[in-house]
Parts: C-alpha cells; structure tokens; sequence
C-alpha cells in the first residue's frame, strides 16, 4: 500500500510538472553544426561550432510550448500564430531544462525538428541522421 501511495505521489508531481505553458521569445540568433554522433545538447553547448548567424534583418519570433496538450505554436513579432506542431518529450526537468522533439505524423518532414533548452542555453535543432544543425537562440527570455 506504501508504494502504491509513493507511485501516486510520483505521477502527480510529473503530471504538475508537464502542465504548464513555457514561452521562448527569440531576439538573436546563430548557428551550430554537429555530428548525429552528438546530442543536440552537446552540441549546443560546445561554443567551438557555433557559426554567427549572417542575417540580423530578421524580425524577433516566439515559441509557446504547451506541456499539457503537447503543441508547439511558433508566433511572429506580432504575437500572430504562423504554424502550429505537435511534439514528444524527449525529457524534461523544467522550464529552463528540457528537449521536445516534433511530431510528423503524415511523414511530411524530411528531417527531426526539435527544440533543446539547457538553463541559459536554446536551440531549435534539425537532424538529418548525418549532422545536427542547430538555430542557436542566442539572445532569448523564458517565461
């Protein structure tokens, strides 16, 4: 019964911790590029990749990620819904912690898309299974 009690409290705190809504407004960017061998989080932490993004004509754009319902609303500078995913997680520790990987469930991409947050780290990360590219949020706030 004791750990049928602790089973329940476990799930309800994972099911509190998903439930919730973590928006990634974007104002700067770079690039990164890594072997598949790599996680998109190694390679988002090794500064030695990263490529400085040429364009900085481009407008700031958002991300909200909604845990509960697992839908990922990529919004223009003027807060307007552009495209809408689904995702899995791939883990998640917290808002500041996590990696979603993209669903495509009609076999439309020809790359895994995802987005890797590590503390004051963020990417948005396409994977082709022979390298790993990263859009480096490079100036960003979570909230």
């Amino acid at each position: 019964m004791k750990k049928l009690a602790l089973l329940f409290v476990a799930t309800v705190i994972v099911t509190v911790a998903y439930s919730q809504v973590v928006t990634i407004k974007v104002t700067q960017l770079a690039d990164n590029v890594g072997l598949s061998e790599s996680s998109p989080a190694q390679i988002l932490l090794d500064t030695s990749l990263e490529i400085p993004y040429a364009d900085d004509a481009y407008d700031a754009f958002s991300y909200e990620i909604d845990f509960t319902n697992k839908v990922l609303i990529l919004k223009n500078e003027l807060n307007t819904e552009t495209a809408r995913f689904g995702f899995i997680i791939k883990y998640f520790k917290s808002k500041d912690n996590f990696n979603i990987e993209v669903t495509d469930p009609n076999n439309e991409f020809d790359n895994t898309y995802g987005i890797v947050v590590l503390n004051k780290a963020a990417a948005l990360y396409e994977n082709n299974d022979r390298i790993i590219q990263l859009l480096v949020f490079k100036s960003f706030v979570i909230f």
